[in-house]
């Protein structure tokens, strides 16, 4: 999804109206709806106030990726353990097996 998408998304999941997030932050409702139509871009200060207005990450407004899906490829190893955890099949093994996993990732994704 674009930045715009993203931004509709939002405020339609808030229930606010074009003329309500514009108010929210003090720009003319012309701005925003150029920036929700995708007519102009959003200023980077503008992302972090609506992150901040919707409570998401500042990566949910300007990625472009789908509701729910992750941002950041994982292992299939991780991700294994990951189901086994929600699957409630964990042990004390698998917990520290998941740690590991995670912090190698993190790792991984600094070069990404």
């Amino acid at each position: 999804m674009a930045v715009s998408d993203n931004l509709k998304r939002l405020r339609e999941k808030s229930e606010d109206s074009l003329k309500q997030v514009a108010g929210k932050l003090k720009v003319s409702y012309e701005s925003y709806r150029r920036w929700e139509a995708g007519e102009r871009p959003v200023p980077h200060a503008r992302k972090i106030q609506l992150a901040e207005l919707h409570k998401v990450s500042l990566a949910e407004i300007e990625n472009e990726f789908s509701p729910g899906e992750s941002t950041v490829p994982i292992s299939e190893n991780l991700l294994q353990l990951c189901k086994k955890i929600i699957a409630n099949e964990s042990n004390g093994e698998v917990k520290k097996e998941l740690v590991v996993g995670l912090a190698q990732e993190s790792v991984g994704c600094l070069g990404r």
